[in-house]
């Protein structure tokens, strides 16, 4: 994801007054102007890393003049010590658990002193869930969109830029781009299919025609009650 492609995501897909989280693998120029953005890290993790060194220099990078309060990394890679980890480096919430969207469960606190934002929606997951696994009968179903507009604890989506820009409609619409040397996206794509931008766009329709409040993940946090309880929140997310 280069700068440029951001600028246009940011001109063209996301509008100004949706509050966004930004899970980031490096640093943005157009989005170090977004009103609304929250910066959060999305480093890439294995067992060949040294995750600490990778974290630590992630926050100096990259880091918001707000801080940075929150990570995801690359795959949802964690581990339970690098819960503890990111607790002592003062990270705030980790959002890598992924659950049926049906779910409603509120953010939560791991014992290790991270909190835990779950995702209910990722773009990646109900493509795979749909064409690999067989456990989603139709991706893209307004069901879940639907489900966000009425649940009673924040539904956090996971939208990918680049199959914004792309409007991905499978696995191998991404593939395609990926093999061809991840050319530079300099206008929004073209697809005869329904994609992933045009799932966005009706989630932004759909919310705004139910008043819906997006909030970034790190605002979600913010808003827990005494007694854990978020309450109605639509978290859009970015990585």
């Amino acid at each position: 994801m280069t700068d440029n492609m951001m600028g246009l995501f940011l001109s063209e897909c996301l509008p100004s007054e949706v509050p966004t989280t930004f899970f980031c693998t490096q640093r943005y120029s157009e989005l170090a102007k977004r009103r609304n953005a929250e910066i959060a890290l999305h480093p890439v993790l294995d067992h060949t890393h040294d995750w600490k060194s990778i974290t630590e220099g992630m926050i100096a990078d990259i880091g918001s003049t707000e801080g940075v309060s929150g990570i995801r990394a690359h795959s949802c890679a964690y581990q339970q010590k690098y819960g503890v980890l990111l607790s002592e480096l003062g990270l705030h919430y980790v959002s890598q658990v992924t659950l049926p969207f049906e779910c409603e469960v509120e953010p939560f606190m791991h014992p290790w002193g991270i909190w835990e934002i779950p995702i209910r929606y990722m773009d990646n997951m109900d493509m795979w869930a749909s064409e690999r696994s067989g456990l989603t009968a139709r991706k893209f179903s307004v069901k879940v969109l639907e489900a966000a507009i009425s649940s009673k604890t924040p539904f956090c989506f996971d939208f990918h830029p680049v199959h914004i820009l792309l409007n991905t409609s499978c696995m191998e619409d991404y593939a395609r781009w990926a093999e061809a040397g991840r050319p530079e996206i300099s206008a929004l794509a073209r697809n005869r299919n329904y994609g992933v931008r045009d799932y966005f766009n009706d989630l932004l329709q759909l919310a705004a025609d139910a008043n819906a409040e997006f909030s970034t993940c790190r605002d979600i946090l913010g808003s827990i009650g005494p007694n854990g309880e978020a309450g109605r929140r639509v978290a859009c997310a970015s990585a």
